[in-house]
């Protein structure tokens, strides 16, 4: 049988170039893809639409990010996905307080269930700890002032967004208990959000110790203290071979970001290095593996799969953002 000829098998191949041109990439970096992965120029998209999940609530809708960003996650230019019910854990929320608009904010591992819905003239209402999402700076909102709150089901990040913007690792696993032979390290900065919160407990493994590149490693100081921050091998300056570097995951990476980053009141967290393998292995104690969230398991935060189209809004921000 004769070979196709070259010109045959660039035809072939074609569409699967074209479908792979059609994903998108979520705020952690992972490709999403659009319901019709090649709309006809006849039939495009609606004008302010974003995709989302498919299987996303009847009323969900769309909020665009504004000038400000909302963090690593949500670049200035990206949309999140909301779904108009409460939300249920830890992670991304819109909140309505009274006189304001839509706010974004990040709910930590004590939020549960029901916080914000607070009886007509109660005398008691709770204060729900929260993040705020550009800094990862811990907050406090007292919950009687919330009309409403909504979660966030997924961001969308438009892919001329997204190359401008350093891609989030993965988000850690949740774990009801810490596995034998491995240690618990409770967070005590913001270095390492939005994989960790401040205040949450990390479960380390400390049989991988090994300097790797982008892990997420616990590391201990001559004086004792320890830090969670990101392994990377790099070259810097005129050197011409690479070095190990520690790296905070809260760090801006453009000058508009670290103005955004400064305005919030956030804490800069730096570089530390260069060191060499043998040198970095000294100060590692282990490997982060998840998140310790002792009898409550919450899902997964979820991303963007196959998509529909929801109409884009635009998110008044409060000056508190």
């Amino acid at each position: 049988m004769a070979k196709p000829s070259n010109t045959l098998r660039k035809a072939q191949a074609a569409p699967d170039i074209r479908a792979r041109a059609e994903r998108l990439r979520d705020a952690a970096g992972r490709f999403i893809r659009r319901s019709d992965p090649s709309p006809s120029v006849s039939n495009p998209p609606p004008v302010g639409s974003v995709p989302a999940p498919v299987d996303a609530h009847p009323e969900a809708y769309a909020l665009k990010v504004d000038a400000d960003g909302a963090g690593l996650r949500c670049p200035p230019g990206s949309c999140v996905i909301v779904e108009p019910v409460s939300p249920v854990g830890a992670g991304l929320a819109i909140l309505y307080r009274k006189d304001r608009g839509p706010e974004i904010w990040d709910l930590t591992q004590r939020f549960t269930a029901g916080m914000f819905d607070v009886g007509e003239g109660s005398t008691i209402t709770p204060v729900v700890e929260v993040m705020a999402p550009v800094s990862g700076r811990r907050e406090y909102l007292d919950a009687g002032l919330i009309e409403r709150a909504h979660r966030v089901i997924g961001v969308y990040v438009p892919a001329e967004v997204m190359h401008q913007h350093r891609p989030l690792p993965p988000n850690l696993p949740l774990m009801a208990d810490c596995p034998e032979g491995m240690v618990r390290h409770r967070a005590e900065r913001a270095a390492a959000y939005p994989l960790v919160r401040e205040g949450e407990t990390v479960v380390v493994d400390t049989m991988l110790r090994e300097p790797t590149q982008g892990a997420l490693c616990l590391l201990e100081w001559n004086n004792g203290t320890r830090s969670i921050l990101q392994t990377n091998l790099r070259t810097l300056g005129s050197s011409t071979s690479p070095a190990w570097w520690v790296d905070p995951i809260n760090r801006p990476v453009t000058r508009e970001a670290m103005e955004r980053f400064c305005r919030s009141g956030g804490m800069l967290f730096t570089s530390d290095g260069p060191y060499s393998f043998d040198q970095l292995r000294e100060k590692i104690v282990g490997t982060v593996v998840g998140i310790l969230v002792p009898e409550r398991r919450t899902p997964e935060e979820p991303s963007i799969a196959e998509a529909s189209l929801l109409p884009a809004e635009l998110v008044q921000r409060s000056d508190a953002r």
